[in-house]
């Protein structure tokens, strides 16, 4: 929620328009260039909290579902069987449901492992 609001309210301005209206309006000082600095440090600093958020949910869905990166998970969709090995995981939260997404690399019919991406997405309704 925080990333998506302050990613918002980005609007970058032109280097040389700021630079050109600071000297205008300011002289000396560059109160732009320096609100600019800042939000490149909050920018750094947000992405390290999405980095530090995905590793957290991908820990959580691993101890709930049992399943780790490098495990062979099967599902049967529309009559077809996917067999992943799984290569990630996370899980995406509300007040009423959970979601749990299994992401991985496709076996092919064959047997052998092939170079297609796919995932599981499992749904858990809550008591609401």
């Amino acid at each position: 929620m925080i990333s998506r609001a302050a990613y918002a309210i980005e609007g970058e301005v032109p280097e040389e328009t700021l630079t050109l209206a600071e000297r205008i309006w300011f002289g000396k000082e560059r109160p732009f260039r320096s609100a600019r600095e800042a939000w490149r440090r909050v920018e750094d600093e947000l992405d390290c909290w999405e980095t530090e958020l995905e590793a957290e949910r991908c820990a959580l869905a691993q101890s709930i579902l049992g399943i780790e990166v490098g495990y062979i998970v099967t599902t049967e969709s529309r009559g077809r069987f996917l067999r992943l090995s799984v290569t990630g995981l996370t899980l995406y939260a509300s007040d009423d449901n959970v979601t749990f997404v299994v992401n991985g690399t496709r076996f092919r019919k064959d047997g052998t492992l092939g170079k297609l991406q796919d995932n599981i997405s499992l749904h858990f309704k809550g008591d609401a």
